[in-house]
This record gives C-alpha cells, structure tokens and sequence, in this order.
C-alpha cells in the first residue's frame, strides 16, 4: 500500500524487490491504517479508504512507471502547472493531462513550475 521508487530495489540479477511494508495489508482487508505517499497514493487512499487494495498498488505501480520512463511525477497532488491541476485532469480528463504533459517539455524538472 506504499508503492512507490524509493521502495524499489534492485538484487541479485537485477530482481527488482520491494522494500517497506509499514503499509501492507491482508488480502481481505478494506481498511488502510496509512494514506501512503502523497503523488503515489491512489484517488481512493487519499480519502482513506481502501475497498480494493490491489487496485491502489496498480494505480501507484502506474505511477512508478511513469516516473521511471519520463524521469518526472506525473503530477503534484495540491499544485498546479500552469494553471492546471493534473491530478485532477489525470483523474477526470486524461487527453488533458497529456496534451499539458506535452507542452511542459523540460519546465516540469524544475519543481517551481508548479505553483
């Protein structure tokens, strides 16, 4: 229920391992003790529900991904870029959320362009 790169590691033959469990749950569980890790955390854990666990660790897996080919976090939670909130556009408008990824080019590595 914390997924995210800093809880990934790399061992033997380059396995890729979690690390970090403060977070986990039982499979039958629907209830999470922690709200995980702002940017990585699912729409569902930020409002401190968990009805299905595994989908919250796909959504953050995503996210992890994200970062791993862009280099950058597809969005900050409570900020915007450039007038844009891009979580709330990831979550309600998705061509959106792209179409501000494009124009924002090398600008998003820079963490005072969002405001």
């Amino acid at each position: 229920m914390d997924l995210k790169a800093e809880n990934i590691v790399l061992g033997e033959d380059f396995n890729m391992k979690l690390i970090d469990f403060d977070f986990a749950m039982k499979l039958k569980d629907t209830e999470s003790l922690g709200k995980g890790t702002p940017n990585y955390r699912a729409p569902e854990l930020i409002k401190g529900e968990a009805p299905n666990p595994a989908a919250c660790d796909v959504f953050s897996a995503a996210i992890v991904l994200f970062v791993l080919k862009m280099g950058i976090i597809p969005y900050l939670e409570d900020k915007k870029f450039d007038g844009v909130n891009l979580f709330e556009a990831l979550l309600s408008n998705p061509e959106k959320f792209w179409r501000q990824h494009e124009t924002m080019g090398s600008g998003a590595r820079n963490s005072s362009s969002f405001k």
